[in-house]
């Protein structure tokens, strides 16, 4: 990995510099180099299947999740399954998005790892509800019940009320 990187540093410098008229490159082993690094380099694979349909996703992910007709103001966009461990639906209204999770087991699934600077529980649908964020709006919100944890995550905030009752509506 350390070789792409300098082989591109290298490479970069190389053009950045053979358009000055006093400085001469031989850039034909670069190319060689920046070939086989690329090759060595090994990317993350995508675990996301996208689900058409809540009851494709529920195959795919081994369990069924029930989510909200409708999130205030956005459209439901996206079904996504991790096989076997995840089930995630996004919803958006323009570039803001909200995405509601679920996954077996107890683990924080909201993908938010920020500091806020107000935290609070709330009773819903029999569960205790932490809820996180700032200025008086949720930006991440989690739960368990029955085995399984949930998580809301709403990057632009949305009001406790609505959090809450999203939750009272996702199984």
């Amino acid at each position: 990995m350390m070789a792409a990187v300098m082989a591109v540093t290298m490479m970069m410098t190389a053009v950045a510099c053979t358009d000055r008229g006093d400085v001469q490159v031989d850039t034909s082993r670069m190319t060689e180099v920046t070939e086989q690094a690329t090759e060595d380099i090994v990317g993350i694979p995508n675990l996301f299947l996208t689900g058409e349909t809540m009851e494709e996703a529920a195959g795919l992910a081994g369990f069924s999740m029930t989510v909200p007709g409708e999130v205030p103001g956005y459209e439901k966009s996206e079904i996504q399954v991790v096989e076997g461990e995840l089930f995630q639906v996004f919803y958006v209204c323009g570039n803001e998005q909200v995405l509601i999770r679920k996954a077996a087991g107890s683990d924080d699934i909201t993908g938010d790892y920020n500091d806020y600077s107000e935290t609070d529980t709330a009773e819903a649908n029999g569960s205790t509800v932490t809820l996180r964020g700032e200025d008086g709006m949720v930006k991440a919100a989690s739960w368990q019940k029955d085995g399984y944890t949930y998580a809301i995550d709403a990057a632009e905030g949305l009001p406790a009320e609505t959090v809450l009752k999203l939750v009272e509506e996702t199984e």
